[in-house]
């Protein structure tokens, strides 16, 4: 249940930049912005 709310919030913030900042923290993505 949790990691289901987790994933809601995550989608639902999908556009806030706070989400970002989490998704990087989840998915660390190489620098290679």
């Amino acid at each position: 249940m949790l990691a289901a709310t987790r994933e809601g919030n995550l989608r639902r913030t999908s556009r806030s930049p706070r989400a970002l900042s989490v998704l990087r923290l989840l998915k660390p993505q190489p620098k290679n912005h």
